[in-house]
């Protein structure tokens, strides 16, 4: 078996790689630029997605059996800054990548929980209306709707917030982690009563295979906890065996935010996802010193 996984550079593309490999399957790994740190084993090639006639030659040549789509501008404050480069990536290329997909092969697209918006009812469910808030959210729901209207064997994979070792620190439970780990003793943060529903980054590329052999074309599945923690309880799994204490900070307050964010990971749950990890383990493991 062969998968070709775009973004095999990002945060889940990396752990993608390797658990596929580990699984036994040939990798090929598009990047737009050479990795730092390759994993050994995947078959790295450069491409853009926003380049419609290397995706379809490249493709052509792979002949994969799936295909996760995870490449995209994912930073929210990227997209607000640069709309026009999220808007040919995350729905440009999304096209580019399935249209150029072979009609036998199964296609991942790895969206977002944050095409819900603000949740109407909780546990959110599969059914529940989009609302995409912001250029991110906007155009991953677009990219839903394109990914579909190719006629191609694609399964759309709504990933609610997820961390794990290796997340780039600009997001706020790895700045914090890697703080802790270098021995910080004030960590600056925003609201700590905000509830969200986490998982480990390696439960979610689980995830995108399990959807990839049991899941069914053109369905939706939430890869979730379905739990619910505070930021609060979360910082203290951070931080727990050392003196570091949580300073807020005004500036990271946001009036809008949602004060409970939490999913329903059933319908992923019934075609046999399982998540190994509890998150107060995976935060432990994040903050703790290789020393």
């Amino acid at each position: 078996m062969k998968a070709v996984v775009t973004g095999a550079n990002g945060f889940a593309g990396k752990w993608l790689c390797k658990f596929l490999l580990a699984e036994g399957i040939d990798v090929e790994g598009w990047v737009r630029e050479a990795p730092v740190q390759p994993t050994h084993g995947v078959n790295y090639r450069h491409v853009d997605v926003r380049d419609r006639e290397k995706c379809h030659a490249l493709m052509a040549k792979a002949r994969p059996s799936s295909v996760y789509h995870l490449a995209a501008m994912t930073h929210l404050g990227d997209c607000e800054q640069h709309p026009e480069d999220a808007e040919a990536i995350n729905v440009g290329g999304t096209k580019n990548v399935f249209d150029s997909m072979p009609s036998d092969t199964v296609g991942i697209f790895a969206s977002t929980c944050h095409v819900y918006g603000r949740p109407q009812t909780l546990p959110i469910s599969e059914t529940h209306p989009l609302a995409p808030v912001g250029v991110y959210a906007e155009t991953k729901a677009r990219a839903e709707t394109v990914a579909i209207a190719t006629g191609k064997n694609v399964i759309i994979a709504r990933a609610f917030h997820h961390t794990g070792p290796e997340q780039a620190e600009r997001y706020a439970l790895a700045d914090w982690a890697g703080q802790v780990r270098r021995g910080a003793e004030t960590v600056q943060v925003g609201d700590l009563s905000l509830f969200r529903d986490y998982c480990d980054v390696r439960d979610i590329v689980e995830g995108y295979h399990r959807l990839s052999t049991k899941g069914i074309a053109g369905q939706t599945y939430n890869l979730c906890s379905g739990k619910r923690f505070t930021l609060g309880q979360m910082f203290t799994w951070i931080a727990r065996d050392t003196n570091a204490a949580a300073i807020l900070d005004e500036k990271r307050i946001r009036p809008n935010d949602v004060k409970e964010f939490r999913g329903d990971p059933s319908k992923a749950e019934g075609v046999g996802w399982v998540r190994r990890r509890e998150l107060k383990q995976t935060l432990a493991e994040m903050s703790t010193r290789s020393d």
